[in-house]
């Protein structure tokens, strides 16, 4: 939310050209989605292989 609210404001900035800053405005919300999506696929959560502690996987072996 902090990011789109941001570059919602991006015309007013001083920064960039006028086209990278309408830009920024415009697509603020697909913007800040697709950072968010990246963040997300970092790794970081140590994925218990032997079930103790971290995030178990689920395995789907077949769909009924």
């Amino acid at each position: 939310f902090y990011i789109a609210w941001t570059l919602h404001f991006a015309e007013t900035w001083t920064y960039f050209t006028r086209q990278v800053r309408i830009f920024l405005t415009s697509y603020n919300t697909l913007i800040a989605v697709v950072i968010a999506t990246a963040f997300s696929y970092l790794p970081g959560v140590d994925v218990a292989n032997n079930g103790l502690g971290g995030i178990d996987r689920v395995n789907i072996r077949s769909i009924p």
